[in-house]
């Protein structure tokens, strides 16, 4: 039966194909040992299925370039296998400039700093406001990409970011950030691609 394969199903890839309509949350409850899951540059729009984060084994999910519009749920902290969140370009616009989606809204939830395993980060185009909350570079020691570009940021660079070693790419540009930049950063060895403009 349909359902008791999707409970084998460990990578699934739908990318770029004409999938249209919301993420089926009872499909991906059955996903008990999904691994990888790859839903990007379709027509998905709706919520962020809170139920993507139940998937213990899930290491990989993008997201990227639908129509997705809804806050980061804070169950995302409960996916602590994740290597890379990507959720990218989900702010879209018509052709007359009026917005279709605004992607991503509300805020970083602090459950991501339960995302110890955590590479690479991407949320760039989309609606994220407020601050990014201090510790986030604390708790995520692995993290190797960040992208928060071209969102609603405020607030100032954490200068936790500072103490992310394996740090190669980060770009906050396009958004409303202040202040100095952080002199931590100057420790980030490995960062190759910073872009702040």
């Amino acid at each position: 039966s349909s359902s008791s394969s999707s409970s084998l199903l460990t990578h699934l890839d739908l990318s770029t194909n004409y999938y249209y309509g919301t993420i089926p949350r009872n499909a991906v409850r059955r996903m008990t040992k999904m691994e990888e899951l790859y839903l990007e540059d379709l027509e998905l729009e709706g919520t962020i299925a809170p139920e993507l984060f139940g998937l213990r084994r899930l290491r990989k999910l993008y997201l990227g370039g639908n129509y997705l519009e809804s806050n980061l749920p804070e169950e995302v902290g409960n996916a602590k296998s994740l290597v890379s969140l990507r959720i990218q370009d989900n702010y879209r616009k018509r052709d007359n400039g009026s917005i279709l989606s605004k992607g991503v809204t509300g805020t970083l939830p602090r459950s991501l700093a339960n995302l110890t395993l955590l590479e690479d980060l991407r949320l760039e185009n989309n609606y994220i406001g407020g601050s990014i909350f201090p510790e986030l570079g604390t708790a995520l020691p692995n993290l190797v990409h960040l992208r928060l570009d071209l969102n609603v940021l405020r607030g100032s660079i954490p200068s936790s970011f500072g103490r992310l070693g394996n740090l190669q790419t980060l770009s906050l540009s396009g958004n409303y950030m202040r202040g100095t930049l952080p002199s931590e950063l100057s420790n980030s060895i490995s960062l190759n691609t910073l872009d702040l403009h």
